[in-house]
């Protein structure tokens, strides 16, 4: 096992607990918790030297914060975006597992770091998803195969968003977008997947 990897789990531990309770409790604590979001990924987009990235990042940034806002203020909202939060991270969590342990060819065409095996396994990972909706009784659809569809589709939305922010690194020349988080590397590092699952969300919801 890894130093990169015993210290990824080992703040994904600390932290995970916080981040969850201030979703669930909603109101001013999810609020808090997006401010601090807000801070820190501005400080990230000041860093960028490239102005066309800048502004690519933060207009998809901002429509996250706004997105994030309006589903945790709507009926059971912190049910629905912590159920995002979930299928991304064991989309992510998947993905790495997967890719690291297993391995297999890489997806050279996309990223060099990249595994086709580690591709299935975050589509897989994330249908454990599953779990906590019916715990929670918090389904997108009551439908389960079209439901468990719905999440397979978010799960190709978190992969896309993976890649898409790394594409920008690339273009920006840097390896992480800062040093916040010890083992992951930057905010947008850990949350360019949720920023587009959230989006997808919000405009899947409204136009259905």
């Amino acid at each position: 096992m890894s130093d990169n990897f015993k210290i990824r789990l080992l703040i994904s531990i600390l932290f995970s607990p916080v981040i969850i309770s201030l979703i669930y409790l909603g109101d001013w604590y999810f609020n808090f918790l997006l401010l601090i979001i807000l801070i820190f990924g501005l400080f990230e987009i000041y860093k960028i030297k490239e102005l066309e990235i800048k502004f690519i990042i933060i207009t998809f940034f901002i429509l996250f914060i706004f997105c994030s806002y309006k589903i945790n203020n709507a009926i059971n909202g912190e049910k629905i975006f912590l159920l995002l939060l979930i299928v991304t991270w064991l989309s992510d969590t998947g993905g790495y597992l997967f890719g690291k342990f297993i391995g297999g060819k890489k997806i050279n065409f996309i990223s060099p770091n990249k595994t086709y095996i580690g591709f299935v396994g975050s589509i897989v990972s994330s249908q454990l998803a599953l779990i906590y909706q019916n715990y929670t009784d918090t389904f997108f659809y009551q439908n389960i195969f079209f439901n468990s569809f719905i999440i397979i589709l978010f799960s190709f939305m978190i992969i896309l968003g993976d890649l898409f922010f790394s594409f920008l690194k690339r273009k920006s020349k840097i390896k992480d977008y800062s040093k916040l988080i010890p083992g992951h590397g930057g905010l947008f590092d850990r949350i360019d997947g949720l920023i587009f699952i959230v989006i997808a969300y919000y405009i899947f919801e409204k136009i259905l």
